[in-house]
């Protein structure tokens, strides 16, 4: 019943706000989610989902039109002239004027305009994405959630409490009964003896949370004035480290730069009150209590850190089996070079993704790797891929219907392309015009598994599938969903 209660609250609460935003009506009622089809008893439901961090949803994604007060039909888009365009002309303007700067900024300055702007921050609004986050938990009622880009972890510490979850050990609790931000404790894991003392004392606490510690969420948040003011109360015996050498302004890096205690400090002299209420973005697992208990948390740093593996122990109650749950979030990049990066830096390297998976198998444990790889299966270097490496470890992964072992495309009747997990297309608000008309169409979260212990029985979540790229700009994310 208190998951019930919590439900409908969450429920409340996101149509209250998206009414604030002055979102219509019909847009409010498409996007609610239905209930998905119950799990038979025995099944493990696992859900990875890339949330967009808050502070870097507003990159000037493209959106469909969601506002009641909306000037133009909802097929059109306004112009900063006060005229109108169909969304298609739109989306043809973009395409063609990508790799032409002059034609880009053009573009730009053509559609940026009071409206769109207003839609855009309805369609990305925190506090809307949060309610509408916990709704989809509810009615998909997965066991385990694993979060990557959560810049608000204490926000879903709280709720989804509420609707059962853990995200904490038990014997950790009595100690460590407040979530505390690794920034606020000027943790580092740029050299090993850094990252070992920060990986045992950030594992001691016991939550479920690995933070990407200098992440570019909270990078991105500080250069919106906040860390202007930091700079502006900081000691001059602090100051020259924290400022970027290049750019003047505070560096990314700023809070390891500090010792223990001076960040909470230097953060209420620069107008901040409640300083646990900034974070780094970064993965983060939550296990329905009813179904699992958690055992045991490792914390794994990359080598030159920024970002690791969280890997968790967690013990089935209806069966008393064991198994190991690793998550991560690679480095970013569509290039060969990218995905070069992240094979020899963060999957192949000693203390990398494959040897921590290794590392459980020979332990005996069954492993689940979930994961937002960055990387789409068909994606080539030397020969190599994170799609063949990782599959290839682990035996399986929840998308063997659509690629083989190689991450080729199995041939697929129905005439659309293999799914796809982003959908994004940088729009005309974008302050990036060069990045305009960019389009993220991808499958880039993965589910990799030990085939000797587990099996796919189903996708609860129909995979999304497009005829083509142009036909797949008709949904693009962000969206109300």
């Amino acid at each position: 019943e208190l998951c019930n209660n919590a439900m409908a609250s969450y429920q409340a609460l996101r149509r209250a706000r998206l009414k604030d935003l002055r979102v219509a009506e019909q847009h409010v009622e498409a996007s609610a989610w239905a209930s998905f089809s119950p799990k038979e008893p025995q099944c493990l439901r696992v859900m990875q989902y890339n949330v967009l961090a808050d502070a870097m949803s507003d990159d000037g994604f493209l959106v469909r039109p969601v506002l009641a007060n909306w000037p133009v039909p909802e097929k059109c888009v306004p112009t900063a002239a006060g005229d109108q365009v169909e969304f298609r002309t739109l989306l043809a303007e973009m395409m063609e004027a990508k790799g032409n700067p002059q034609a880009l900024e053009k573009c730009q300055q053509k559609y940026t305009c009071n409206a769109s702007a207003e839609n855009t921050n309805a369609v990305i609004d925190w506090e809307a994405r949060k309610f509408q986050i916990c709704c989809l938990i509810e009615s998909f009622n997965p066991d385990i959630i694993v979060f990557a880009e959560l810049d608000h972890y204490s926000e879903f510490l709280l709720c989804l409490r509420e609707l059962g979850y853990e995200s904490q050990l038990e014997q950790c609790k009595k100690e460590h009964p407040d979530y505390r931000p690794a920034l606020l404790d000027s943790f580092s894991d740029k050299d090993p003896t850094a990252s070992k003392a920060f990986s045992a004392t950030w594992a001691a606490r016991g939550y479920a949370f690995l933070p990407h510690l200098g992440s570019i969420s909270l990078h991105t948040y500080m250069q919106r004035g906040l860390g202007r003011r930091i700079l502006e109360a900081a000691d001059p015996e602090f100051k020259e480290r924290l400022t970027d050498p290049k750019k003047g302004c505070l560096q990314r890096n700023w809070y390891q730069a500090l010792p223990p205690g001076k960040v909470v400090q230097l953060l209420q002299s620069a107008g901040v009150e409640t300083p646990a209420t900034l974070d780094d973005m970064g993965v983060a697992v939550f296990w329905k209590t009813s179904r699992l208990n958690a055992l045991d948390l490792q914390v794994r740093p990359y080598p030159g850190g920024g970002k690791g593996i969280l890997q968790l122990k967690l013990q089935d109650k209806q069966s008393d089996a064991t198994f190991a749950i690793l998550c991560t979030h690679l480095s970013s990049g569509d290039t060969f070079q990218d995905e070069d990066e992240r094979l020899n830096r963060e999957i192949l390297c000693q203390g990398g993704l494959v040897a921590a998976v290794e590392e459980a198998k020979n332990a005996g444990d069954a492993v689940i790797l979930c994961m937002d790889a960055n990387s789409h299966p068909g994606i080539r270097t030397s020969g190599e891929s994170s799609w063949k490496v990782l599959r290839q470890c682990l035996g399986a992964s929840v998308w063997d219907d659509f690629f083989d072992a190689e991450g080729k495309p199995k041939k697929i009747e129905s005439g659309f392309d293999p799914p796809v997990t982003s959908n994004k297309v940088r729009g005309p608000l974008s302050a990036q015009a060069k990045k305009i008309g960019a389009h993220a169409y991808y499958l880039i979260d993965h589910i990799f598994f030990d085939s000797s212990f587990f099996e796919l029985e189903a996708h609860a979540f129909e995979p999304k599938q497009f005829r083509s790229p142009a036909d797949a700009l008709e949904e693009v994310q962000p969206s109300l969903l």
